[in-house]
Parts: C-alpha cells; sequence; structure tokens
C-alpha cells in the first residue's frame, strides 16, 4: 500500500547549548513536517521526506512521539 503524504504540527522541547539570561521557555516549540507517513503507530509516527518510486528506499526519516502530535493533515498530491 502506498503510504500517504501528510503534514504533522507537532510539539517539541526548547534547548539552550550556552550561558543565556534570557527568560525561560514557557511555550513548547511549535513544529510542523512533511513526508510520507511510513507508520502510524499508537505511540509513534514515523514520516519520511524523501522516497524512492516504489517506497522500498527512503530518507529523511523521523520518527514523532504521538504525544506531542497536534494535528495530522493528509495532503493531496496532483501528477
Amino acid at each position: 500500500m502506498k503510504p500517504r503524504l501528510v503534514l504533522i504540527e507537532w510539539n517539541d522541547s526548547h534547548s539552550y547549548n550556552e550561558w543565556h539570561r534570557d527568560n525561560p521557555a514557557r511555550t513548547p516549540l511549535k513544529c510542523i513536517s512533511v513526508g510520507y507517513l511510513m507508520y502510524n503507530g499508537k505511540k509513534v509516527k514515523t514520516v519520511a521526506g524523501h522516497v524512492a518510486q516504489d517506497f522500498q528506499q527512503r530518507g529523511a526519516e523521523m520518527s514523532i512521539p504521538a504525544s506531542a502530535i497536534t494535528r495530522i493533515s493528509h495532503l493531496v498530491v496532483k501528477r
């Protein structure tokens, strides 16, 4: 079955690697990822940004915890 192209909106954590005097983050970092939904589990969703025509090879794959996802939109590909 061909994976669906999706846009996933999700919340991530902030981090600072250097000394700073800024106020600490008060809201999660809002992120958007677009890719083919390769795995649609209850605990995690995995998207791939690059896929071969047969979907057997893929790159730029990322797994996002389902608890961090705020919305998933299915995108339409017109050829």
